[in-house]
């Protein structure tokens, strides 16, 4: 280490030769020799007949050295060398255990673990590293064993140096390498619900658009009650569509139609398509760890003849925007998107009342009568990927 000595025997009038100048110095005691490190490198000191290979390494390095010499004690088709002025892990992983052991206890290291994994073990290994990515939220990395470990990325920050230092992964830049970004799956069930059940999910009876989150509901819960109340009656539903969307991005459901509108300009004619129904817009932002900050818009629209431009008929529309945030997944309740006015009478909606969904609620007698409401139970979770 520099500024560290070691102390070796010589005989007396005995020629002494440095390799190379200014990695050591070197003080003649007579009877011994004091070798003091000055600067990381390699030398070769001679002493008479005898060859002394010396490697100065760094501060960080020495203690990391020293902290990994009784860690490997035990750890059986592992050994300690230092290569390039590094500590380096060398030989073969037979147990995983001892991995995770040395980036759990080691401070402050600086090491290389160059040792190859046993093929049985690489599965594992990989689940294992990249569970420490995620767990600091770090874009997804890609990690291959050729035969060591090593990381690649387009570029490392912080957190991915953090992971890498402690279990000895070198990390090789990319320039141009995609970062893989979480992927948001979104479940969706539509259902025709009875005024009676909403006091179990801890929701009001909408007097207008409510947005909540459901603190009993997950998935599987939901899917459980949603069928138990369908096979009581309680419950209809009317649609469960699953949409997947990359973390940024959106997805996005629609239940109704379009109807074209011709845009006329100087140089050309156009025909433009609005979408009216109900749509859902989800708009998902996801760390590897699980967290979610969800926007959720909401729009239902209607045919307005009664207000037309050339004969291309106006649109009614309301349109909602509520934002969460989740630790873990959750389930989002969305109910009131239609007004207590609209829908009551299918008669008064002919295209709404043709439409998936919208058709057979208007068609049930308990909606018209303020009985049920429509409700949409979203279920937003990071698809886990390795």
């Amino acid at each position: 280490m520099i500024g560290r000595s070691i102390q070796l025997p010589v005989a007396h009038s005995v020629n002494i030769h440095i390799s190379q100048k200014g990695i050591v110095s070197v003080k003649d005691m007579n009877t011994h020799i004091v070798i003091t490190g000055k600067k990381i490198g390699d030398v070769t000191i001679q002493v008479g007949k005898k060859k002394y290979n010396i490697s100065v390494i760094g501060k960080k390095e020495f203690e990391t050295y020293e902290q990994l010499l009784p860690l490997l004690q035990d750890k059986m088709g592992l050994k300690l060398k230092i290569i390039d002025h590094t500590p380096t892990i060398q030989g073969t992983l037979y147990r995983l255990s001892d991995w995770a052991e040395l980036g759990k206890r080691l401070q402050t290291p600086s090491y290389f673990f160059h040792a190859q994994i046993d093929p049985p073990l690489i599965q594992q290994a990989r689940s294992l590293i990249l569970g420490k990515f995620k767990e600091l939220n770090t874009p997804m990395v890609t990690l291959k064993f050729e035969p060591t470990p090593k990381v690649f990325v387009s570029k490392a920050n912080s957190n991915i140096k953090k992971i890498a230092r402690q279990y000895g992964i070198p990390i090789q830049t990319v320039s141009g390498l995609v970062e893989i970004e979480p992927m948001v799956e979104v479940n969706i069930f539509v259902a025709e619900v009875k005024k009676k059940e909403f006091l179990r999910y801890g929701i009001k009876w909408p007097s207008s658009y409510s947005a909540n989150i459901s603190p009993d509901l997950n998935l599987n819960s939901l899917n459980l009650t949603l069928n138990a109340l369908d096979e009581k009656g309680d419950a209809k539903l009317l649609a469960s569509p699953k949409l997947v969307c990359k973390s940024g991005s959106s997805a996005e459901f629609l239940a109704g139609g379009e109807i074209p509108i011709k845009v006329s300009g100087y140089t050309s004619n156009r025909v433009e398509w609005k979408t009216y129904g109900i749509k859902l817009n989800i708009k998902p932002k996801a760390s590897w760890s699980g967290k979610m900050s969800i926007e959720v818009s909401t729009e239902v629209s209607n045919i307005d003849s009664s207000q037309t431009v050339d004969g291309v008929p106006g649109l009614l529309t309301n349109r909602m925007k509520s934002h969460f945030d989740m630790l873990q997944p959750q389930t989002i309740v969305l109910s009131g998107l239609i007004q207590n006015d609209v829908g009551r009478s299918s008669e008064g909606l002919p295209l709404l009342s043709k439409i998936p969904i919208l058709g057979a609620l208007f068609s049930s007698k308990d909606y018209r009568n303020n009985k049920t409401e429509l409700v949409f139970f979203v279920t937003p979770r990071v698809i886990d990927i390795e």
